[in-house]
């Protein structure tokens, strides 16, 4: 049997109509039993067709042939040339073209393409060509046929479910973002948070009690994330879990990926008990992405560090954690940033650098601790009126999901704005562009906590407790 998929990048219609409108693209991928190769295609609407599309290097390389026709000529060869195939004159029909996919392997996690244990994970620029020079899936509708008990899933919204295919709208974001297709042997379901559905995909075949812990795992995290305004900050949600074997770490990679929509991956060691999944973080650091759009590389520090100060305050308000443990990781936290300084590299250099230096600590506890610095200075110029939950929630309401990318100063500059008074802004004059972590010393006596010679103290007078309290008891 085979497996297809429909991508209607704007609008519905059968395949390869025409119409006078310039909406619908509409392109159709037809795997072969296993999943080793795909047939692409791609038509155009009379007005609506380009003048060219590019592919990356990776698609480029898998395509075997490509030709175009329209309803009344025969197929013209074309050729991809430096990645980018130029479209004849004329010619408003369809593009058809084979893909050969890599066998891939196991724990090839970053590759684009993913096979595991009878599940195929896809990046969608391993599929498609997209315009130039925008590049954008212009509200993009995907179908799967889903035949003979074979399940598909897509990020985006889900805008069908039969039971031969599903169909998901893709959100208008740029071709070159992540985002993963997957199909064969998957195990979906649907959690329901405050009136939002997340689908939750688990990768492969794998027994039922397995899968049931993964979802239980799963939905802890999602009630976790809630504990930052009551809901979830995006309107869509897929979440790929890829159960592995033995790891000597629980959960040793996830991310977030928002081409098509939102999405969080997670490789996740499935042999390990729920209590030991639930007492880990990276789940709740993953999903606190979510709070933040897109940013810019060299400005990973903020997103990294809102999920890391995130993965410990939420997870103190949810039960996961006690609260004083919660205060030790962060300081702890603070700590192996403060280890990874040097006297020369500014946060943004050392952001620069991260990847190549493989010197994290710097970046993402910096990034908390501004987090945390500028949460206390809410509270404190607001006298407990504004909170940096309450401005993520309004920036949620107002600027997500986006379809850009956010420079790190330009997010700080809006959550002030929101506020009616600066805080962030100030905070990235004084600790970003210059070689020192940010001090944080003024916002723990503000909480009442102090560095002992081998752990963190605290005041539990009640009004620095109260204090600590609206930070991680709410």
């Amino acid at each position: 049997m085979s497996l297809v998929v429909f991508f209607f990048l704007i609008g519905t219609g059968s395949v390869c109509t025409a119409t006078a409108k310039s909406e619908p693209d509409e392109i159709q991928l037809t795997f072969d039993a296993q999943l080793e190769t795909v047939e692409v295609e791609h038509c155009f609407s009379a007005t609506g067709r380009p003048n060219s599309l590019t592919a990356t290097s990776d698609l480029s390389n898998s395509i075997t042939r490509i030709t175009t026709s329209t309803r009344f000529d025969a197929p013209l060869d074309l050729r991809i040339e430096d990645n980018l195939v130029t479209l004849p004159k004329g010619s408003f029909g369809c593009l058809h073209y084979m893909i050969n996919l890599p066998k891939g392997r196991d724990g090839d996690w970053r590759s684009g393409l993913n096979r595991h244990n009878g599940g195929l994970v896809l990046e969608l620029d391993r599929l498609l060509l997209r315009r130039t020079p925008t590049g954008r899936l212009r509200g993009a509708k995907l179908f799967i046929n889903t035949g003979n008990n074979v399940n598909a899933s897509a990020p985006g919204a889900m805008i069908e479910k039969g039971q031969d295919r599903v169909g998901f709208k893709l959100l208008e974001r740029p071709n070159d973002w992540g985002g993963s297709v997957a199909v064969g042997e998957l195990q979906i379901s649907n959690i329901v948070s405050s009136e939002m559905t997340v689908e939750l995909v688990v990768v492969g075949t794998i027994a039922a009690p397995i899968a049931t812990k993964l979802e239980n795992w799963v939905r802890t995290g999602i009630e976790t994330l809630t504990h930052l305004y009551g809901r979830l900050p995006v309107p869509q949600l897929q979440i790929l879990v890829f159960p592995l074997g033995y790891n000597s770490d629980p959960v040793p990679w996830g991310e977030v990926t928002r081409g098509g929509g939102d999405a969080v991956h997670l490789y996740v060691d499935s042999t390990r008990p729920l209590d030991e999944l639930n007492s880990n973080w990276v789940l709740t650091h993953e999903l606190s992405h979510l709070t933040h759009p897109y940013l810019t590389g060299s400005d990973s520090w903020l997103g990294e560090g809102i999920a890391s100060y995130y993965q410990n305050v939420l997870r103190a308000r949810s039960g996961l954690l006690e609260r004083e443990s919660a205060w030790k990781k962060l300081d702890t936290g603070f700590k192996r940033g403060i280890a990874q300084l040097n006297r020369f590299d500014t946060l943004a250099d050392h952001t620069q650098a991260m990847l190549r230096n493989r010197q994290y600590m710097r970046v993402y506890w910096s990034g908390a601790a501004i987090a945390l610095i500028s949460d206390v200075q809410y509270l404190e110029q607001s006298a407990g009126g504004v909170t940096l939950d309450a401005l993520l929630d309004e920036f949620s309401r107002c600027c997500l999901p986006s379809r850009r990318r956010w420079r790190a100063l330009e997010l700080m500059t809006k959550l002030d704005e929101l506020a009616g008074f600066d805080v962030m802004v100030p905070l990235h004059e004084k600790f970003v562009m210059k070689p020192t972590f940010p001090d944080l010393e003024e916002s723990y006596k503000i909480l009442g906590l102090r560095r002992g010679s081998n752990e963190l103290l605290f005041d539990n007078n009640p009004e620095v407790t109260n204090r600590r309290g609206r930070i991680m008891a709410k």
